[in-house]
């Protein structure tokens, strides 16, 4: 799963979250991303297609206005016993306030999936809005340290070997 197809789940939750707190039908209003910055122009992006196609008639729709948005990625090493196939956990993490009626109400939200290596090597060429966080580099570090530790006992060796003859 891509990064905007987990953005996508995401902004469907938000859709429902307003839906439900303020008691409107999906369809009966429109999410509009009012922020210009990169984050807010992807999750318009992201929705657009959605939106397209769940509007019967655009006369009777309340817009309301999202802004302050918020989206966090983290990428962290899950548990396993298995250094080679160590699994991945990614959180996308979304926190938005829109108005309605005159009143300003928060909105966050969470979901997350399991990647393995190679899902993790495709997704990190995809492009995204915001840094990713977490642990994911961890591996990389770990082989560094074994190159560095063979070179440091090879050096080692050879030293010890001049020093004998």
């Amino acid at each position: 799963m891509s990064h905007a197809q987990l953005t996508l789940e995401l902004i469907k939750d938000l859709e429902r979250g307003i839906g439900d707190t303020l008691g409107l039908e999906t369809g009966s209003y429109q999410m509009i991303f009012q922020t210009d910055d990169e984050t807010g122009q992807y999750l318009a992006e992201s929705w657009a297609p959605m939106q397209r196609r769940t509007r019967p008639d655009s006369s009777l729709i309340i817009s309301i206005p999202v802004e302050d948005i918020k989206l966090v990625l983290n990428i962290v090493q899950g548990d396993s016993d298995s250094v080679r196939n160590k699994p991945f956990l990614r959180r996308l993490t979304l926190g938005v306030q829109y108005q309605y009626q005159g009143l300003t109400h928060q909105w966050q939200g969470k979901t997350s999936d399991q990647l393995n290596n190679a899902e993790l090597g495709e997704i990190l060429t995809e492009s995204f809005p915001v840094d990713i966080g977490g642990n994911f580099r961890a591996e990389e570090l770990g082989s560094t340290k074994v190159i560095l530790l063979t070179i440091s006992l090879f050096s080692i060796f050879w030293a010890l070997y001049f020093i004998r003859t």
